[in-house]
C-alpha cells in the first residue's frame, strides 16, 4: 500500500511543483511514519531529500495538514530555514489535497 499511495502522492505533488522541481520522488514508510520528498529543484544538479519522521496527516477547520516530529533536509541551509519556518512542526497543504490521499497516508 505505501507504494501505491508514494505513486499517488507524486503524481499529485508534480504539477504543484512543476515551477520549482524537474524531479520528484515520494517515498513512503507508514508503518515507522517516515515521509521522504526527493527532487531536483531547477538550475541545481543534486536532487534534495526532505525525510518528515513521526508524520501525520490531519484535517483542521477543513482544510488538510501535514504535522510530523522532526524534519530534516540533505542542505544544511534548508535545514536552518526549516527550522525557523515550521517552528510549530506542521505544513498546511493546498485545499485542493484529496482526502483520499490524505487517508491513503495515515
Amino acid at each position: 500500500m505505501d507504494n501505491v499511495a508514494a505513486a499517488a502522492a507524486t503524481v499529485k505533488l508534480k504539477p504543484l511543483l512543476k515551477d520549482y522541481c524537474d524531479m520528484l520522488r515520494v517515498e513512503l514508510d507508514s508503518k515507522g511514519k517516515v515521509l521522504v520528498l526527493e527532487g531536483t529543484p531547477k538550475g541545481e544538479a543534486e536532487a534534495i531529500r526532505v525525510e518528515l519522521v513521526g508524520y501525520s496527516l490531519e484535517r483542521e477547520d477543513g482544510k488538510p495538514v501535514l504535522r510530523f516530529e522532526e524534519l530534516r533536509v540533505s542542505r544544511e541551509w534548508m535545514q536552518k530555514l526549516a527550522e525557523v519556518f515550521l517552528k510549530d512542526k506542521r505544513i498546511e497543504l493546498p485545499d485542493e489535497t484529496p482526502l483520499e490521499l490524505v487517508k491513503a497516508f495515515t
